[in-house]
């Protein structure tokens, strides 16, 4: 990459804006906003001409971080500024100034804005949600404090009705679009790629590059191998000995606390793709689709590059024909029944439909990472911690219904191999698959409908109570 940019990225040198750019760092949003939707529209063979028309959409961010990687980035220059910019400056910043900024402010979310942001509130933070005490990163209505985030999300979220109260602190810095020519280039040869590898591989080539700004030096380890008392004595009675694995007799690891830390990767950058990455989202979002259906749509879910809607309209596939230019529709059918052109093949940023074509007819969410769809010719589950088999053989749609209406827990088996201490054996583990306990939303008594945490509607609540008692990674192993 360096090679084809021809670029030299100033690292810090000033610890205090390591620290800075690193409270800034937040990954990608995952939420389940609404529970359950079922659609009825002209294209479903059981539609229901007397009931409201309803659409369900799963558009996704064609490489959404490639996308924020051929936006102009942080380079070099790197100075404290004064902190004395105003609402109106920021607001007249521009994204294609040599210029750039990342803040630290504090801002407030106004109570008119909560019940039409409640889907999908503006600047996420990593904090943990009520009676928990792990970190998430949790989308609140709550006032933001010492926030740090890049200019040009700030722009976006007062525009979008935050109020800035006051600028902490100002780092400057020179930017470039000096990623754009090697991102465009790999999307150029994805665009011409046949297989599914070639396809995969070009992609892997643009995102491999956000992972490696992104790399935590801090969680780096220092293990020696030894095999005599002598080396094992000499190990242990280090300053910086933190603990040994044993793995046979003549064989153990002795784990040492790193003395110093190197810090080498450009984690501004990594930050700054993050941000713009967030940009786009939230564009589409309020700027688009809220702006253009305003309370006929909701936001079922979302996970960092997607959403899945319910939309309450005519056409959803007409209204896209107005829009062509947010649109990737290469995946259609070439003689689809919605007459849509097919264009913008791979183009970054362009929003895609998941589903190709197919109509979404039933969706039900239990909270991030698991959730499942019906479209008219198959039915799609997701649910993270559990193998694929067995999502597949012992996990059906109508379990995921039956937790969310019913309540009902679902515990599944799953045969595992595992390695510990480099002996393989052999695990049976029966664990909590599908819970409708959600933490990062509010659940209203309806256990469909969610709010978000800081609405305007729960400040005089005794809110959670019971609510979170049970913990969606609960495990039983038997050897």
């Amino acid at each position: 990459m360096l090679l084809n940019t021809k670029v030299a990225i100033e690292l810090f040198t000033d610890y205090d804006m390591l620290l800075f750019i690193e409270n800034g760092l937040r990954g990608g949003i995952s939420q389940c906003c609404n529970r359950y939707s079922i659609a009825n529209n002209k294209y479903m063979p059981n539609f229901n001409p007397d009931d409201e028309i309803k659409y369900l959409m799963y558009l996704d961010a064609n490489n959404l971080y490639g996308y924020a990687m051929s936006k102009y980035l942080p380079l070099k220059d790197f100075v404290w500024s004064d902190n004395n910019l105003t609402t109106q400056d920021i607001l007249n910043l521009s994204d294609e100034s040599d210029v750039g900024y990342i803040l630290e402010v504090h801002l407030d979310y106004p109570p008119d804005l909560h019940d039409k942001h409640s889907d999908f509130p503006l600047a996420p933070e990593n904090k943990p949600p009520p009676n928990c005490k792990e970190p998430r990163l949790l989308t609140t209505l709550e006032p933001k404090t010492k926030y740090v985030l890049h200019d040009s999300n700030l722009k976006l979220y007062l525009k979008l009705g935050l109020v800035l109260k006051k600028i902490y602190r100002v780092l400057k810095f020179f930017q470039s679009p000096w990623l754009k020519n090697y991102i465009d280039y790999n999307t150029k040869l994805r665009t011409k790629a046949v297989k599914d590898f070639q396809k995969d591989f070009y992609k892997l080539m643009n995102n491999c590059i956000f992972g490696k700004t992104m790399e935590n030096v801090r969680r780096r380890v220092d293990i020696r191998l030894c095999s005599t008392e002598e080396q094992a004595r000499k190990l242990i009675a280090k300053s910086n000995f933190n603990r040994r694995t044993i793995f046979s007799e003549n064989l153990m690891a002795v784990h040492l606390k790193k003395t110093n830390i190197k810090f080498f990767k450009p984690i501004q950058v990594g930050m700054t793709i993050l941000d713009l990455s967030k940009v786009l989202m939230y564009s589409f979002h309020y700027e688009y689709m809220k702006h253009r259906y305003d309370s006929k749509i909701k936001l079922m879910y979302t996970d960092t590059d997607s959403f899945v809607y319910e939309i309450k309209t005519d056409d959803f596939y007409s209204d896209m024909k107005d829009d062509l230019n947010l649109y990737d529709t290469s995946d259609f059918d070439k003689n689809n029944v919605y007459n849509l052109p097919l264009v913008n093949k791979k183009v970054i940023g362009k929003m895609k439909d998941e589903n190709k074509g197919n109509i979404m007819t039933e969706y039900v969410g239990l909270k991030s990472k698991m959730y499942a769809y019906k479209t008219n010719n198959k039915i799609e589950k997701r649910l993270k911690g559990i193998k694929k088999q067995t999502l597949k053989n012992k996990i059906t749609f109508e379990d995921y219904k039956a937790c969310l209406l019913n309540q009902k827990l679902k515990y599944v088996n799953m045969n595992l191999i595992r390695s510990k201490f480099h002996s393989i054996q052999s695990i049976k583990q029966n664990k909590l698959a599908l819970s409708y306990k959600d933490d990062k939303r509010f659940v209203n008594g309806d256990d469909i409908t969610t709010l978000a945490h800081g609405h305007w509607s729960l400040m005089h609540l005794d809110l959670f109570n019971e609510q979170y008692d049970i913990k969606s990674d609960d495990v039983i192993n038997t050897q």
